[in-house]
């Protein structure tokens, strides 16, 4: 399962970061719905749940979290430009 996090409302963050991102998980072999779960959280717009929400992602178990790049919460809520941390270590670029 994969956890998705967006700093934006499900609207505004569909097209601009979320199909893009379903392309590239595709283009790689998995499917949403055929070989890949994904749990989406969005953040409306409020930097500040980025934490809870992420927080909520990792009680769920993801295997990784994916964020869009949200810079106004780079200081609360670090990431990975590029790539997606594995949970036991490593990384998937």
């Amino acid at each position: 399962m994969i956890g998705y996090l967006g700093a934006q409302s499900a609207e505004l963050d569909y097209k601009l970061a979320t199909v893009p991102f379903l392309q590239g998980l595709k283009e790689t072999g998995y499917i949403e719905g055929q070989n890949v779960v994904l749990e989406y959280r969005w953040a409306e717009n409020q930097v500040d749940r980025l934490p809870t929400l992420a927080a909520d992602l990792v009680r769920r178990r993801v295997a990784v979290i994916a964020q869009e790049k949200a810079p106004r919460a780079q200081k609360n809520f670090p990431y990975n430009r590029g790539f997606l941390r594995k949970r036991g270590g490593g990384l998937f670029q």
